[in-house]
């Protein structure tokens, strides 16, 4: 009777622990993966005159090998644009971003801008040049301000003065359509802000 009440008490720790493990393994592929070195071109004349450009892109995660996501896809984001990707869940939107923000390589085909495939960029520099809002973003629990100012964070504004933020501040929440929602909210925001 002892016996298998202290095997009942091992037992839910071992399967939590293999449940670890099992996890742990993804992580340690990730860290024992292939560095992408440093290095390569940083293209600023093709970021203001050529559009981005997916040509027969084939797609599949190395998780679901079964399951090919993207199929000779071919996209074209026009320079100076706003482009929208719609469509249900499971249609590719995400994977289209992970791919432009080369988190994972084209099995086919190739993503280009301009005429320079973004493969040859420079990674840090090309993720930089990129601005992302997720479906779900998360927000700090501090204002809109304070809030879009930590994208300034690494960047050469980092230590600009808040007069100097506030300006950067309205200026990205215009480009990115949120200065009317921005303007229908009661006004509580700091002094830096008014």
């Amino acid at each position: 009777m002892i016996a298998v009440s202290v095997l009942g008490s091992i037992l839910s720790p071992l399967t939590i622990v293999s449940k670890a493990a099992s996890a742990a393994t993804s992580f340690f592929d990730i860290i024992d993966s292939e560095r992408i070195v440093a290095g390569g071109h940083r293209d600023t004349e093709a970021l203001s005159q050529g559009g981005i450009c997916f040509q027969h892109v084939d797609f599949t995660y190395p998780t679901r090998p079964e399951s090919k996501v993207l199929r000779g896809m071919n996209l074209q984001f026009q320079s100076g644009k706003t482009t929208a990707l719609v469509g249900p869940s499971g249609c590719g939107k995400s994977t289209v971003v992970a791919l432009l923000e080369r988190w994972y390589s084209p099995e086919d085909g190739s993503i280009c801008l301009g005429q320079r495939n973004i493969e040859e960029m420079d990674l840090k520099w090309w993720r930089s040049q990129i601005g992302l809002v997720q479906q779900e973003p998360f927000l700090f629990n501090d204002t809109i301000f304070q809030n879009v100012a930590f994208g300034l964070v690494g960047t050469r504004w980092e230590n600009e003065p808040d007069s100097v933020k506030a300006e950067l501040v309205e200026n990205a929440c215009k480009e990115a359509f949120a200065d009317e929602f921005i303007d229908r909210l009661p006004k509580v925001c700091p002094s830096c802000c008014s």
